[in-house]
């Protein structure tokens, strides 16, 4: 909801607490007015999953979706996607682009520094995979107050930082943009106090400030059109929604949506025999010259006739599990401000939103269960087994853990294809078995057999 009624393509994601970087999660909005769908792709470790911390992560649109070349998770505190681009160089000339977009958690001010040196190693090592004609983004929960930087800075940012005192994670962050050429879009932009702000300290004698950040590389930061926080969008977080507006285009097509033929109509006679007797009139009566033209007008003839006889199957509306209930309850606590003297609405809020969900949820699981069993008692296994697929999680298209041979992951999405492609063909293809001279004796009428033996 969040996400597509700010216009988001790209939301980098801080302290998921999922670890799980193997299975892409499916969202989409409650609402009937939104209807958006959003894939979200987790990267995480073993230690991290056994004290449930941390955790990031990176939620495309389905235009972003389309777009995505590589996906490279590479811990709890550290994941990239490289999608493809476009952005305008000329007044009447586009230039393709790959957009690099690092989802960064990085350790408290407070943490120790070896914690926090190794972060900062980790995520150089990452930008050194940039390609050059890559535009860099770097974005997340970065922990760091730069305050407002002066004019010998100006390559790492501009002076409308928010007003405060450098910290330790603030140099770090300054010294890694030094490093590489990364300028600070979230202090480029004149706003007021509270649009610089990203943090709420839970004691209210302590002041707001601006921890999180939006970096990009420093020759495309003219493509940065605008960024603040949004607190306004509550996100049930002390944090607020960073937005950049960049100035690109994705290159990537979405999916067009085939009809499907309705051939659940078959089930009646007078259909199926339509069916058949249109499909005896478009098969071929001469006898096609390869096995592919075979196929191809066999297929040709059946999608022919299936949509003459059985027509369109309609697409149903999507019925999501949340009620009307729960919807007004959220849109109460997304409208209410994010100061102080709210606190309390918003935990009786939360509090009710969460027992509206679970009520939700029980009455949806409810109402599965009994399509299932009435499925299952009429006999209507292919009713049956579409039900239970969509129950399950929706599963990515391609594994986001396979690896090369020496067992390096593949973060191409293409070459994980091809990776798969070399497995098979590598299964299906063994050399054949050596062949060895066998010695046969016959001797009382029993046969005896076995490998010849070299002359003593």
């Amino acid at each position: 909801m969040s996400l597509e009624s700010l216009n988001i393509n790209v939301c980098c994601l801080s302290e998921t607490r999922i670890q799980d970087s193997g299975e892409v999660l499916q969202i989409r909005s409650p609402s009937v007015a939104l209807k958006s769908l959003f894939y979200v792709r987790l990267s995480g470790d073993p230690v991290a999953s056994s004290f449930g911390l941390a955790g990031v992560g990176v939620a495309l649109s389905a235009r972003a979706e389309a777009a995505l070349v590589d996906w490279i998770p590479i811990n709890s505190r550290l994941c990239a996607v490289r999608l493809e681009s476009s952005i305008k160089v000329r007044r009447n000339r586009r230039e393709k682009r790959c957009l690099f977009v690092i989802s960064a958690y990085a350790p408290t001010d407070c943490s120790p520094d070896a914690i926090k040196d190794e972060f900062y190693h980790q995520l150089s090592v990452l930008l050194q995979k940039v390609r050059s004609t890559d535009i860099v983004v770097l974005a997340g929960d970065l922990n760091a107050q730069v305050g407002r930087l002066g004019t010998e800075e100006s390559r790492l940012g501009s002076r409308w930082g928010l007003v405060g005192r450098r910290s330790d994670n603030g140099d770090r962050l300054l010294q890694l943009c030094t490093d590489h050429n990364l300028f600070l879009a979230s202090t480029n932009f004149r706003h007021s106090h509270r649009r610089c702000a990203t943090w709420r300290p839970p004691s209210a004698s302590q002041a707001w400030t601006q921890i999180d950040h939006i970096a990009i590389s420093y020759r495309w930061r003219g493509c940065v059109k605008d960024c603040r926080s949004f607190w306004s969008t509550y996100l049930d977080s002390d944090h607020a929604v960073v937005c950049a507006n960049l100035g690109l285009l994705f290159s990537g097509q979405r999916s067009d949506h085939h009809q499907r033929i309705d051939v659940s109509k078959l089930v009646a006679t007078s259909v199926a025999s339509k069916y058949r007797t249109e499909l005896a009139s478009r098969l071929a009566t001469t006898p096609p010259k390869s096995i592919d033209e075979h196929w191809s007008q066999l297929l040709d003839a059946m999608k022919m006739a299936g949509t003459v006889s059985c027509g369109f199957a309609k697409r149903p509306a999507f019925k999501h599990w949340v009620s009307s209930g729960s919807l007004q309850l959220i849109e109460a606590r997304r409208s209410t401000p994010g100061d102080r003297e709210f606190d309390h609405k918003r935990r009786m809020l939360r509090r009710e939103i969460g027992q509206s969900l679970h009520k939700d949820r029980e009455a949806w699981w409810s109402e599965r269960a009994n399509e299932l069993e009435a499925a299952a008692a009429s006999g209507n296994y292919r009713k049956l087994f579409q039900l239970i697929r969509a129950t399950g999680s929706k599963k990515s298209g391609v594994s986001e853990t396979i690896c090369e041979d020496d067992g390096m992951p593949i973060t191409n999405i293409h070459r994980r294809l091809g990776r798969w492609a070399e497995f098979f063909e590598g299964q299906f293809n063994w050399p054949a078995a050596p062949a060895t001279s066998v010695r046969l004796s016959c001797q009382s009428g029993l046969c005896q057999s076995g490998p010849s033996l070299a002359p003593s």
